[in-house]
């Protein structure tokens, strides 16, 4: 696995740097870490850049760890592990974790060993075999200018006087969006507009090792614009591969940007998308392969290319003109422009709509959420019904459109508010994003799919960390229909609670967040006095086991007294959540095999069980 790296294919405008560089991130030094959607550095992790890349590898401390879904147990924590990863100065980091031969769990040390004065910067991550069970294990990740990714070094000793059987996979966590080609793996960014992609040749497999022996692996880890221009940085070092770049244009010989190309492969086809001059390129093995070009209301364009070894190919791509629905939608009476939802129904003989990823805003599946009543959906010919929509208490907008090719139709209107709800307001207390770690929606998208559907207080709830979603809302313009208050839902594998306001400290840890307790009495304790007590914060359980709180908290059948006193601690319980099946199923409770199989077991509908706790005289304020 041991190569050397082109900096020639790194298609990458950064700022230059005199050499590369690590350091510790100490408070005056806080804003030097990596910026992004996933970026997750804290004061005590270090950083290394160089003229290229900038990344982030987590430092030795208490309860680090990138997320609450990066791993559970006593073992999840990962110091030593690259949280962060993206070119230098874009703020784009797109990576939760990479955690080199399944390294997870307590380190003796992570520490700087060349700074990169030398040309060279160093971080090392050691498990020494005296707290390892007997296996020595030590990471380098190593940086210098013009390296386009990091390159990763990881040696593992069976120190003990038997064999050992090691865990050794690599892991890339959290992408809905990933695949194989040959011995390469690669992942994509959530939403394909960030352009953010990864590669890698990762260790796979378990690593045997007799007594005394050693093994050791090299890598690199590489990032770029697609999973495709990752892919040509470790493409470009094996073999005689030829290349082929392609220049999209639309019909006025304009870039086109918003495309995707992939090669057809019969597989999972790793996508690339094009840079500002409407530029993409394809590091291959000589062959023909065939190509296929789509976009958003644009015919999709295939062809054929020959590429031979060691030649690059050019060719430029027209695309037609893309058919596109315009949205002019405001509030009747006030006139101003609605955050409000579009969905397409495609009529007979068009094809099922999918404008992306279901975890975004702009473009989700067959929908389009949107901030203002102004915005543009590229759709392919066809016809479509057209809904359009803010909530519940608007009046909404349907209307039959068919496209042409190259065709931009309007859809104005006003939406009209129904329902007097003076003295009310619509809100919503459990919401997640990206910082949950469980969740791959952006928080943007989140804030926009809210106000869409006319939400109009949410406050900050992402798993354990304490975050603050007002600056979003700003930058969105939706204050005038939105606002929100920091908190946070507390999480592990028993009761989860809610709490807010509370207030973040930026470089801890989850921003300053208590650690959560199986016993939701503390949890709720602790919420309500953190750091200092606050008779006002709102304490809720959230999708709440109620049999087990009230009647069953070891969960063994028999009926105990559950978490006694739990109630006085407790502002609301949410009794409605989207995984219930509803108070109007046919029996309060159900007979399943949950595990396959383990012994069946009784999974009781929530709502009913608050119904008959309501009759045993129990006073719980419920939400849903």
């Amino acid at each position: 696995m041991s190569t050397s790296f082109a900096p020639a294919l790194l298609a990458l405008t950064l700022p230059l740097c005199a050499a590369p560089e690590a350091f510790e991130i100490g408070p005056d030094r806080f804003n030097d870490l990596p910026r992004g959607r996933e970026a997750d550095g804290i004061i005590g992790d270090f950083v290394m850049r160089c003229d290229t890349v900038e990344l982030t590898i987590s430092g030795n401390l208490p309860e680090r760890r990138a997320n609450m879904s990066t791993f559970y147990g006593a073992d999840g924590i990962t110091p030593g592990c690259l949280y962060d990863l993206c070119a230098r100065g874009s703020a784009n980091d797109q990576i939760t974790i990479f955690t080199p031969a399944n390294q997870r769990g307590p380190v003796s040390s992570v520490r700087i060993i060349k700074d990169g004065s030398d040309g060279t910067a160093e971080i090392e991550t050691l498990t020494t075999a005296a707290n390892n069970k007997g296996l020595y294990r030590r990471h380098v990740w190593r940086l210098r200018d013009g390296m386009s990714g990091v390159e990763v070094e990881t040696t593992l000793r069976n120190e003990s006087p038997a064999p050992l059987t090691v865990p050794a996979d690599d892991k890339i966590t959290t992408f809905p969006s990933n695949g194989s080609d040959g011995a390469y793996f690669w992942t994509a960014s959530v939403d394909p507009r960030d352009k953010v992609g990864y590669a890698v040749e990762p260790i796979r497999g378990d690593v045997k090792l007799a007594p005394g022996e050693e093994k050791k692996f090299t890598r690199f880890l590489a990032v770029s614009s697609s999973p495709v221009a990752a892919l040509n940085i470790l493409r470009a070092t094996t073999g005689s591969p030829g290349s082929v770049t392609l220049t999209l244009k639309d019909a006025d010989g304009k870039p086109v940007t918003t495309a995707t190309a992939v090669v057809i492969n019969g597989g999972k086809e790793a996508p690339a998308w094009p840079d500002a001059s409407g530029k993409v390129t394809f590091v291959l093995a000589p062959g023909s392969h065939e190509l296929r070009i789509t976009d958003h209301g644009r015919a999709p364009v295939k062809f054929t290319v020959p590429v031979a070894a060691g030649q690059s190919v050019a060719r430029e791509v027209a695309l037609g003109a893309p058919a596109a629905i315009v949205f002019n939608i405001i509030e009747a009476g006030s006139g101003k422009s609605l955050p409000c939802k579009a969905q397409f129904l495609p009529g007979e003989g068009t094809a099922k709509v999918d404008l992306g990823p279901n975890n975004r805003a702009h473009g989700c599946v067959d929908q389009w959420h949107s901030e203002t009543g102004s915005f543009t959906v590229p759709l392919a010919p066809g016809s479509y019904k057209v809904v359009v929509t803010r909530g519940p208490e608007y009046s909404h907008i349907s209307q039959e459109i068919t496209l042409s090719v190259g065709v931009q139709a309007p859809i104005t209107g006003a939406l009209q508010r129904l329902v007097d709800t003076t003295g009310w307001v619509g809100t919503d207390f459990h919401n997640h994003s990206t910082p949950s770690g469980d969740n791959t929606c952006g928080t943007d998208d989140r804030l926009i799919n809210l106000a869409a559907e006319h939400i109009e207080f949410a406050p900050t709830t992402e798993h354990n960390r304490l975050y603050d979603w007002a600056p979003h809302i700003q930058k969105l313009g939706l204050a005038p229909w939105m606002s929100t208050v920091t908190g946070l839902e507390l999480t592990g594998n028993n009761q989860h609670l809610n709490c807010f306001p509370l207030t973040p400290e930026p470089g801890k840890q989850n921003n300053g967040a208590p650690l959560w307790n199986f016993d939701p009495r503390i949890s709720a304790i602790t919420l309500r006095d953190w750091p200092t007590p606050d008779p006002d914060r709102w304490i809720q359980v959230n999708h709440p086991s109620l049999e087990r709180v009230f009647h069953d908290a070891n969960a063994d059948g028999e009926k105990d007294p559950g978490y006694a006193g739990i109630a006085q601690f407790v502002d609301a319980w949410e009794i409605e959540n989207f995984i219930d099946p509803g108070i109007l199923t046919d029996a309060p409770f159900s007979i399943e095999e949950t595990t396959p199989g383990a012994p069946r077991k009784v999974v009781f509908q929530r709502d009913f069980i608050y119904l008959q706790l309501l009759n045993l005289g129990h006073r719980l304020v419920a939400t849903a």
